[in-house]
């Protein structure tokens, strides 16, 4: 018989993939519906429906008006943003990820402010992507449900990386990798397990609904090659060169997108003026993307179109005479210069689809000019490991972004070479990453006593948080006739918590400490509007690492130090670094 612990997140996971699948479907939608209005007012004679502007603009007779379209959005979309969810600004991710770590709120009303202000943005051919907007809306979906079923700080964070993984999942068409890169961004070297099984199940659910209403379709082309070739000598050797070339492009994609983001930081700009900041920046886009339209929107959809060429032997890019191969390495610089300044600057989009057509654009380069000459297999193949091995270093994902490239190309064979070179190029970055809100790693469940974070931490920074923001609402309640002793060995295997009280009727009868397999009784409690600094003080002079927390006579759940550490773990780093040295036995 299944825990309730695992039901939940089977539920839960149905739940909250059904709905994010619906907001990612809706907001893919949305942003195609802006971009087939601007590509209606270029005199686009493309006809399908995409979120990439880059293919209206492509076969566009009037491109003119983007140079007057794009500020326009990015101006809209910034105000948008101000006026009703500031946190929405640029990027979606590092938010979200904060959020999760720090206890952020994530209001109920951003995911719908989100879509839009991205929808505007993306949808005019700002550069950027639906995956930052994508995690955001689902993260706010997730934390919305469950402040709204008042559950505890546990699930609250388990719906929302099951929030994240159901909305990439529905965008990207991308079950498994969605869900491995929710558990995967979190952290730069590390993965969050407690919320793999959620993640799984709301994002194929997310992908059941995605492809129920949109049909089963692939952002990539299928690739065509020699199997027997995948792992020779020669092909191992260009994926460990392509390792290197990736990681080199997605340090300077950090480094251009973080600086532009400083200098806007720097500027000191606030207020409603800030709003017209990405209007402003976006103006050197909309001039490069009148000459070339290549580097406007997500580019996903470009790339892919550019890589059937490749496959059907008709590529015809050529900019200054340059050749095909400049030319593409001359649209990987565009394209992060773009992105750079269009998320840098505030603007509400995504860094993962661009970063799609820079690595693959980027590997294509390099199966043009080193790849296909050494082995003889086809040139954009290459293209599918640069995806891999640039986004995977420049976010710290490397096992999400393979299966998601493999999932997207509908080829599980792409994956270990992905694995290859995105592992190399990962640990080539290794610390530096997009996402500068990500902590190293997971905090140990014991990391310092109470005595020693108190003396740790300015007391100033703990004030103002009370019990109940991290209690542990969990609770095991049995009837006042069971009996313990028998059911002792059940509980232990059944329950997923380390720490658990126990409910016999309608009085508290004690704790249960799955760490020590034992039931303890008389156990210090604290008031849930108590401050953690209290708890902590509380804690070090009963020498444990827990309390029961009580509203009135009514035990409502635990608070663990672990969940303090948790919260503060980016500060725990910090002194870790600065050699902070303490015994587990004080």
């Amino acid at each position: 018989m299944l825990g309730p612990y695992i039901e939940k997140k089977i539920v839960f996971g149905i739940l909250i993939g059904i709905l994010s699948g619906l907001a990612g479907v809706g907001f893919y939608y949305m942003v195609s519906l802006v971009a087939r209005i601007v590509g209606y007012a270029m005199v686009s004679s493309y006809e399908g429906w995409t979120p990439d502007l880059s293919i209206y603009a492509l076969n566009a007779s009037n491109r003119v008006i983007i140079l007057i379209v794009l500020p326009v959005a990015a101006l809209i979309s910034g105000l948008i943003v101000y006026r009703f969810a500031p946190e929405a600004e640029g990027p979606g991710v590092d938010p979200t990820i904060e959020a999760y770590h720090h206890m952020r709120k994530l209001h109920l009303h951003l995911p719908v402010v989100k879509a839009v202000a991205s929808s505007i943005m993306i949808g005019s051919g700002g550069s950027g992507g639906l995956q930052g907007p994508g995690l955001q809306i689902g993260g706010g979906i997730g934390h919305s449900i469950a402040t709204i079923l008042k559950l505890g700080l546990r699930y609250k964070r388990i719906l929302m990386v099951a929030g994240m993984a159901g909305t990439l999942s529905a965008v990207f068409h991308s079950p498994i990798g969605a869900a491995l890169f929710a558990v995967e961004v979190l952290y730069r070297r590390d993965i969050e397990v407690e919320g793999i099984v959620s993640s799984l199940i709301s994002s194929i659910t997310a992908y059941a609904v995605s492809t129920h209403i949109m049909g089963y379709t692939w952002l990539l082309p299928r690739l065509v090659y020699n199997l027997v070739e995948l792992f020779a000598p020669a092909m191992i050797m260009n994926y460990i060169a392509l390792a290197f070339l990736s990681a080199v492009f997605a340090w300077l994609y950090i480094q251009s997108f973080h600086t532009v983001k400083k200098l806007v930081s720097k500027a000191g700009i606030s207020g409603i003026k800030r709003a017209a900041i990405p209007a402003a920046m976006v103006i050197p886009v909309a001039i490069i993307g009148y000459y070339v339209p290549y580097i406007l929107g997500s580019g996903t959809g470009m790339l892919s179109q550019i890589l059937v060429m490749t496959r059907n032997n008709n590529l015809d890019i050529n900019m200054l005479g340059l050749g095909t191969a400049a030319s593409l390495l001359l649209l990987v610089l565009l394209k992060i210069l773009a992105t750079s300044l269009s998320m840098g600057s505030g603007g509400s989009g995504g860094l993962f689809a661009p970063a799609v057509f820079i690595g693959g654009t980027l590997g294509l380069f390099y199966g043009i000019i080193m790849g296909s000459p050494t082995t003889g297999i086809p040139p954009y193949f290459f293209a599918y490991i640069g995806i891999a091995s640039f986004f995977g270093a420049a976010t710290n994902t490397p096992f999400a972004t393979s299966f998601m490239v493999a999932e997207m190309s509908r080829d599980y064979y792409v994956l270990l070479p992905a694995l290859i070179s995105s592992l190399i190029s990962n640990e080539i970055i290794r610390y530096d990453t997009l996402y500068r809100s990500q902590p190293v790693r997971r905090p140990p469940t014991i990391l310092v006593t109470p005595k020693e974070l108190l003396s740790l931490i300015d007391k100033n920074v703990l004030s103002n948080i009370k019990v109940w923001e991290l209690t542990i609402r969990d609770k095991i309640v049995l009837d006042k006739n069971a009996d313990l002793g028998k059911i002792r060995e059940e509980i232990i295997r059944k329950y997923g918590e380390t720490i658990i009280p126990i409910i016999v009727g309608d009085e508290f009868y004690g704790v249960i400490d799955l760490r020590r397999q034992a039931i303890k009784q008389d156990m210090p409690r604290i008031d849930y509007q108590a401050c953690i600094i209290d708890a902590l003080e509380l804690m070090s002079r009963e020498r444990i690492d827990y309390l029961v927390v009580t509203k009135g006579s009514k035990v409502i759940g635990v608070l663990t130090l672990c969940e303090i550490i948790r919260l503060l773990s980016s500060l725990i780093y910090e002194y870790q670094l600065r050699g902070f040295s303490r015994s587990r036995n004080a």
